[in-house]
């Protein structure tokens, strides 16, 4: 049974997805992404993996912390949903802080994120690894 054929449950698995990103629990990411799941940034236009995925966020746990997502606007359509959102953390390193927006497109089926479209410049991205 698709647990995700009601806006509600697919709310509930997308706010799964970003609470477990922010508590930097890469097994509850892994059983939310498809096997074959695939990642696309806007700032290089590459197709990653679920697995490289995974890696580079247990990486990024440790290098950020105080990741949160903010001012969450979510717009759940048949087959996924759209959430724009304010992406809030810490470099490690220097204790820098960072704050910027973005905008997930989120393809799911058989309650797993199949396609993730990740939409945000990409001088957020080489700042905050910058530091590293």
């Amino acid at each position: 049974m698709d647990l995700t054929d009601t806006p509600e449950s697919m709310n509930l698995l997308a706010d799964r997805f970003f609470t477990a990103v922010e508590a930097g629990d890469i097994d509850m990411i892994a059983n939310i992404y498809a096997e074959d799941g695939i990642i696309w940034k806007s700032f290089d236009e590459i197709e990653t993996t679920a697995a490289q995925s995974l890696a580079y966020l247990a990486g990024a746990r440790g290098r950020l912390r105080d990741v949160k997502y903010k001012n969450i606007r979510r717009s759940v359509f048949a087959g996924g949903f759209v959430q724009q959102h304010r992406y809030t953390c810490i470099r490690r390193s220097d204790g820098k802080a960072f704050d910027f927006p973005a905008c997930l497109v989120v393809t799911v089926q058989d309650n797993r994120f199949v396609r993730i479209e990740e939409y945000y410049d990409s001088t957020n991205r080489k700042e905050l690894i910058s530091g590293d």
